[in-house]
């Protein structure tokens, strides 16, 4: 029988080759490759039939992150019964032992003989259990088990990295004034969206706002106030918005809204009422101040009608922004439009034929689904 000691040390080698090749923040594996991984270093050092390494769902349901010996599913959603060792386990955060299963169901068609289940925990959460089991009883020894929440640790840290990436994903994709979608951001989403108008043949239409004067309201209210009221404005404009439509800040003082299934009138219907609501907002002011105001311009194109692909639809829509800003503050553009004496953007283009889908039921909806 190998010597306790000899054992502990074979089980610390592995586990350090373990983290040399596997390494939690390693790119050239996956997460799941890692899991799996660890739980093929747990299962061979202990003489184990099987394992499986199972996340927090909701409930008492667990997701199944890795397995081996058992013919389950990675990402099976498992219900597990109060009382069972893998409950009991979950719930007081501490490691459980079962010498004899004979005739038990671990977990949906895997009846073992014996079993052993450590919680993962992160922080005082439990995130977790790293699960065990033989075919024979008295397979795992109490003393036997010093090194296994190595393991269990090992998971531990993989599903923090794992989400901390989320985090770090998120935070590269949010504009932090606003928490809009920041500009490399805007710049995928328009392409996709393109891309699926093309393959489906719907409407897209695309908005840029430029505010107007905010450099004079930065020099009134201080530039404190200044960026409070681009989040302002960024809130405005993210609740006028429908879920489906992505709102990104692009520019210092520069916005989009990206408008899946909407054609130009309805875009221009929703970048009026937008437009509106921006010039009656309550700004902040400095103590000095009674009352500031600040509007916007805004400029519509759209694909296909008015552009082949992203950067061209991007590209128009800038031009209709540029003319919008031409005739003065508050003033909205639609690509191709001819100039007249009402505000720009409230009729449709005098020059164009009407298509299937500009009617002025979709004009008025501002902005919904196209019909």
């Amino acid at each position: 029988m190998e010597n306790r000691v000899v054992r502990v040390e074979r089980v610390i080698a592995r586990y350090r080759r373990l983290w040399d090749d596997y390494f939690p923040t390693s790119q050239h594996s996956s997460t799941p490759v890692k899991l799996t991984a660890c739980l093929t270093e747990a299962t061979t050092l202990w003489n184990a039939t099987g394992g499986v390494i199972m996340t927090r769902f909701q409930g008492n349901e667990l997701e199944i992150a890795a397995v081996r010996g058992a013919d389950l599913a990675r990402d099976t959603k498992v219900e597990i019964q109060p009382g069972t060792i893998i409950m009991r386990c979950y719930s007081r955060g501490k490691l459980e032992l079962a010498d004899d299963l004979t005739g038990q169901e671990l977990l949906p068609s895997v009846s073992v003989a014996s079993a052993v289940c450590l919680p993962i925990v992160s922080g005082a959460a439990v995130r977790g259990v790293l699960v065990l089991w033989s075919d024979e009883k008295d397979q795992f020894k109490e003393p036997d088990l010093s090194a296994l929440p190595l393991f269990a640790h090992y998971t531990s840290v993989l599903f923090e990295v794992d989400e901390l990436s989320e985090r770090l994903g998120e935070n590269l994709s949010v504009d932090p004034l606003t928490g809009l979608l920041n500009r490399r951001q805007f710049d995928r989403k328009l392409r996709d969206e393109v891309m699926r108008a093309s393959r489906y043949s719907i409407n897209l239409s695309l908005v840029v706002f430029d505010v107007d004067s905010l450099e004079e309201y930065n020099n009134a209210c201080g530039h404190m106030l200044g960026n409070l009221a681009l989040s302002d404005i960024a809130s405005v404009f993210k609740k006028g918005a429908r879920e489906v439509d992505y709102v990104a800040r692009i520019g210092a003082d520069e916005f989009a809204v990206i408008l899946p299934e909407t054609t130009r009138l309805g875009a221009l219907r929703l970048a009026d009422r937008l437009r509106g609501e921006v010039a009656t907002y309550p700004f902040p002011v400095s103590d000095d101040q009674t009352s500031a105001s600040l509007t916007v311009c805004a400029g519509v194109a759209n694909f296909p009608s008015s552009a082949s692909d992203e950067h061209m639809l991007l590209s128009n829509a800038y031009e209709a922004l540029e003319l919008a800003k031409s005739m003065g503050p508050d003033n909205i553009k639609l690509w191709g439009e001819k100039t007249s004496g009402a505000r720009p953007g409230t009729t449709p283009p005098a020059a164009e034929s009407p298509r299937q889908n500009d009617t002025e039921e979709e004009a008025d909806s501002g902005g919904e689904e196209q019909k």
